[in-house]
């Protein structure tokens, strides 16, 4: 972080922040995918086993 500007390093903070919005973001738009996967995987457990 030495040597570099002020701008730089707001910059670089606001990165991060934007990075964890956007990976929540990623995990509430690939839920719905994610939960019917989980179904999907439940089902045919229940039908092999059953």
């Amino acid at each position: 972080m030495m040597g570099l500007p002020a701008g730089t390093r707001i910059w670089m903070a606001a990165g991060v922040t934007d990075m964890r919005c956007y990976a929540e973001l990623l995990v509430m738009r690939s839920w719905p995918a994610v939960h019917g996967a989980v179904w999907a995987v439940g089902l045919m457990t229940l039908r092999i086993t059953g």
